[in-house]
């Protein structure tokens, strides 16, 4: 019978079906006779043909793709990937200025989000935890009103350390000292103008002036001595 590509049922290697397609039945049947190595290989052949085939069409297509897409040659490609990491760069430095500027107004109010059911976040605050926004512009009106405002300096004011008291202490006192100081100029600068303008004077209203002054001192004296005299 020659060399068969059918397999009988005494063999010890189990069956695999042959790449070509066909069906191939243990112990013979319909189109089993007519199948041989012969045809194995013909129709090994004619896949491996159209395998490539299929390949060399996929890059062609794969191609034109690229061509319609409008990609970038590869020194455009080299040009547009160094202003483009600039630009990352840049991106990346905003947004991660942004999150720690972020995180930072969260630590300060105390903020806590979480998911809702239908996939949505809800913003709470650890001061008021009874009290759920799910928007977040609600949330941050909530947040400026006088109520939690009032409220979170009461907190700030509670969660104060020695060394937190100690640095208020320590501004209180360079903000008085700055006060005096200012003070202590504004009170030389109004009595130089007072005495330019007295300067400008003539004789007699500087001595009118001074008879008015000493006049109010002889009555200041004279009521220091009505009650020195009352009280004994």
């Amino acid at each position: 019978m020659g060399k068969q590509g059918i397999r009988g049922a005494g063999s010890s290697k189990p069956y695999k079906p042959n790449r070509g397609g066909r069906v191939v039945t243990i112990g013979g049947g319909a189109g089993a006779a007519g199948y041989s190595e012969s045809d194995r290989s013909d129709d090994d052949s004619e896949e491996e043909e159209e395998g490539r085939r299929w390949s060399d069409d996929s890059e062609v297509d794969d191609g034109s793709e690229a061509e319609e897409d409008g990609h970038p040659s590869e020194a455009e490609e080299s040009e547009a990937s160094i202003d483009d990491g600039l630009a990352t760069d840049e991106e990346k430095a905003a947004k991660a200025k942004q999150r720690a500027s972020t995180k930072r107004w969260e630590a300060k109010h105390f903020v806590q989000k979480s998911k809702s059911s239908s996939g949505g976040t809800i913003y709470k605050t650890k001061l008021l935890p009874e009290m759920a926004f799910h928007t977040h512009a609600t949330f941050v009106e909530f947040l400026k009103g006088s109520q939690f405002q009032k409220l979170l300096a009461e907190c700030r004011k509670g969660m104060r350390t020695h060394n937190d008291n100690e640095q208020l202490k320590q501004k209180a006192e360079a903000r008085r000292a700055r006060a005096e100081q200012r003070r202590a100029v504004k009170k030389r600068e109004r009595r130089l103008r007072r005495k330019e303008k007295v300067a400008q004077l003539p004789e007699s209203e500087i001595e009118k002036r001074k008879d008015a002054f000493q006049a109010k001192k002889a009555r200041r004296l004279a009521r220091k001595e009505a009650a020195a005299k009352a009280l004994g």
